[in-house]
């Protein structure tokens, strides 16, 4: 499928409004099943609280509204289900420019109409929904989603590796999507969803989908967040080391036009070499024990083995043929690194509470600005 050219609109008349959808972060209401006693993966600590699975769930909000910010879509709206006055949801939204809605509707299908519905007749040119499951979501995705809707398509989904969906989005009311008949909040979502999704292109439905991307709900999934955030952090590690070696080059070279500050960017010289030693512990120091480094550099198999259990390139459609359908000739693993997925994420609140949780180290909670943590 070719690549949407038009991006999202600048005219007050003419523009998409991104959708967030989260609960109240009240304890024992939200993130319960994070509260597993399962193991989660490979040296990973103890299994949650319900006042941590709170805090971790107002994190995933507040990156999730950040990135939403981030996208260029200024209109913005924060549907939530409970206490719209929740004080740390009115401080992330006034953070990042949402104005509050209440969710309304019998279950999550006929909530998310009503919303899709609701924005369109105030005026949205199209509506993109996001959960607030996926914090490390790319602003790319959320770019693309509003490019297809002002170009090719009327609806566009986000698969999510569990069974559901991470994004939905919309420029006119599309009720069929949401009918009775959705187990909501199991795997069936997709494989139900895409049906209906094939029912409605069939009939002149232009429909978009956007690359695979991972839910957190369960334990094992929060292990896959920590793996992915340290992943990212070492490889901006890195990045940064190659640069330095770069500049350290250039100062030993005769200096040339445009060059001439390169002593400057390595004035720290065991600044330079220590990151530049990172690159031989690569390895141990990605995931603490675990086994996605090795088969990072075995191509095309990272999503199995980010999981280390999870279920993020496992019975993506529980016993059916989604993973078909989906890929298209790609992969899970493939889809995960698109647009620098696994190496450019925007997750400051998020890596905040977990290196505060253990979960991660605090090195690795430097990725983004953490104001809302």
């Amino acid at each position: 499928m070719a690549s949407p050219e038009r991006k999202p609109g600048t005219g007050r008349g003419d523009e998409p409004c991104l959708v967030v959808f989260a609960r109240a972060p009240v304890a024992g209401q939200v993130k319960t099943r994070l509260c597993s006693p399962v193991a989660a993966g490979p040296e990973a600590p103890a299994a949650l609280t319900a006042e941590q699975a709170a805090a971790v769930h107002t994190a995933f909000v507040s990156d999730v509204c950040q990135t939403g910010a981030r996208s260029g879509i200024r209109r913005r709206r924060l549907y939530v289900a409970g206490d719209v006055a929740h004080p740390q949801l009115v401080r992330i939204a006034s953070n990042h420019g949402f104005e509050i809605r209440a969710q309304a509707g019998a279950d999550l299908g006929a909530r998310m109409a009503a919303a899709i519905a609701d924005e369109l007749t105030a005026g949205a040119s199209a509506v993109v929904l996001v959960g607030t499951d996926s914090p490390t979501l790319p602003c790319a995705y959320l770019q693309s989603a509003a490019a297809w809707l002002g170009g090719d398509a009327e609806v566009v989904l986000g698969p999510a590796a569990d069974g559901g969906y991470y994004l939905v989005g919309a420029r006119r009311p599309i009720s069929q999507l949401f009918a009775a008949g959705i187990s909501w909040g199991t795997a069936q979502v997709l494989p139900a969803t895409l049906l209906r999704l094939r029912e409605l292109a069939a009939a002149g439905t232009r429909v978009a989908l956007l690359p695979f991307f991972y839910d957190v709900d369960t334990p094992q999934d929060l292990w896959l967040l920590a793996c992915h955030l340290r992943l990212a952090t070492m490889t901006q590690r890195l990045a940064a080391a190659k640069d330095l070696q770069a500049a350290q080059q250039s100062q030993a070279a005769p200096p040339s036009k445009g060059t001439s500050r390169a002593a400057d960017l390595v004035a720290e010289a065991p600044l330079a070499d220590a990151e530049l030693a990172a690159g031989g512990t690569v390895a141990v120091e990605l995931v603490a024990g675990g086994t996605v480094a090795a088969d990072l550099a075995a191509g095309g198999t990272v999503a199995a083995d980010l999981a280390a259990g999870s279920r993020l390139a496992v019975e993506l459609a529980a016993g059916g043929t989604v993973a078909v359908e989906l890929a298209a000739g790609s992969t899970a693993a493939a889809d995960l690194v698109a647009m620098d997925a696994l190496t450019r994420l925007h997750a400051p609140a998020t890596c905040a509470v977990l290196a505060t949780l253990g979960w991660l180290t605090p090195a690795a909670g430097a990725v983004g600005d953490s104001r809302d943590a």
